[in-house]
């Protein structure tokens, strides 16, 4: 299946830094409250599925990625983004830099390679004392395999595609190790993993992918 994707990289007067992303997505949530995509809130609250706008650095430069509705949702209102006022600074943009492109997501026989460009947070407190419990390597190893593809299959979910196909994964822990998430220790993984599943660069995995984390880019693209 075919998905549509885009990057909006900014350009500004003022250094974004990572801090500033959820200002961001708050800012542009206020300003267009109708367009829920933006902020993924309703009448009834927060909206738990997989977010179609997110927040993020690529190689060192912030962006906005749109998937599927997502992108009708940035293009309706990228001429009207000019400035983004933070608590007491008005950062102007200077330029901005659009991409749009289709990406097919499919499961097939060969394993694809791809980076974290961004730490990949997997566990949440429970699991993560679950995983902590474990002896060996490689019964850590499997766990997060089996996490990883729960991810994927909450991504898939969140696009509208269902998958009656086996997803694997084969994470290389390469760089796994703790680090600060939501101000507390928890797992971050960085480095490779390999799946037999088509994924489109730049989307997240795990917790927080509305604000940066997981960032994916499969190698030689």
């Amino acid at each position: 299946m075919n998905i549509r994707m885009c990057k909006i990289e900014f350009e500004t007067d003022i250094e974004i830094k990572k801090e500033d992303l959820k200002k961001i997505r708050g800012y542009l949530g206020n300003t267009f409250r109708e367009k829920t995509l933006l902020h993924n809130h309703n009448e009834n609250g927060v909206v738990y599925s997989y977010p179609l706008i997110q927040y993020k650095f690529i190689d060192s430069k912030f962006s906005i990625i749109g998937i599927n509705d997502g992108v009708d949702t940035l293009m309706s209102i990228v001429s009207k983004i000019n400035v983004f006022e933070l608590d007491y600074k008005s950062v102007k943009v200077i330029k901005k830099n659009i991409e749009v492109w289709e990406d097919e997501v499919k499961v097939g026989k060969s394993f694809k390679i791809y980076r974290f460009k961004t730490p990949y947070f997997a566990l949440n407190q429970k699991n993560f004392k679950s995983y902590k419990e474990l002896k060996t390597l490689e019964e850590k190893k499997s766990f997060l395999d089996r996490i990883m593809v729960g991810n994927i299959l909450s991504f898939l979910k969140g696009i509208g595609i269902w998958c009656e196909d086996k997803i694997s994964v084969d994470l290389f822990l390469d760089n796994v190790k703790l680090l600060e998430f939501k101000n507390q220790k928890v797992l971050g993984i960085r480095g490779e993993f390999a799946s037999n599943i088509s994924l489109p660069k730049y989307i997240g995995l795990g917790k927080s992918t509305a604000l940066g984390n997981g960032v994916i880019t499969r190698n030689g693209k």
